[in-house]
């Protein structure tokens, strides 16, 4: 689940995720339509995914909490990978797009966002630092990690260990480099 305001550079990391991951879907929360239904429609689209692709990508603001939980009550696996980006350079990279959203819209985003808790165990990318391709790099890595842990957790019968995430400091979650 990639998370952050408009303009922190989560489509172009999902592009290079993909090139990345092979076997994978991009879903757009912008492309799912209005709020009203949207996370019936998001599992809905998960559901007929299961099975046909290893990996998925969600690509959204995700911008509270309780919305990042109703991803998680889904049931599935998830990586949380917050794309933090100063407003000012999410600003410019949002006026450059050819269908950006209204710069109000970007500002009020920004006052309403929750960042991931620690408790959430994010993997944290300051992408005004790190270019796509090293974002990608580092949560492919992320996703290796949880994949070795929630195998050695399915050995050991630690029904738990698929869904560990990201967040140490080896991984520089905290930092802004290529970890």
């Amino acid at each position: 689940m990639l998370c952050g305001l408009p303009g922190s550079g989560k489509s172009t990391v999902a592009a290079e995720l993909v090139r990345r991951l092979g076997d994978v879907e991009v879903i757009a929360t912008d492309v799912i339509g209005g709020r009203a239904g949207r996370y019936t429609k998001l599992r809905r689209q998960l559901e007929g995914l299961a099975g046909r692709r290893r990996y998925v990508v969600l690509d959204g603001t995700f911008f509270s909490r309780d919305v990042r939980d109703e991803v998680r009550k889904m049931g599935y696996p998830v990586l949380l990978t917050y794309l933090k980006c100063p407003l000012g350079v999410c600003l410019e990279r949002n006026e450059a797009r050819r269908a950006g959203i209204p710069i109000k819209g970007v500002i009020g985003m920004q006052r309403r966002f929750e960042p991931p808790g620690d408790d959430e165990r994010p993997l944290v990318i300051q992408t005004d630092r790190t270019d796509p391709e090293a974002a990608a790099r580092r949560i492919y890595r992320a996703v290796v990690r949880t994949q070795a842990a929630g195998a050695r957790g399915a050995d050991s019968g630690d029904s738990k260990g698929s869904e560990q995430q990201g967040g140490t400091a080896e991984d520089g979650s905290n930092s802004g480099g290529d970890g």
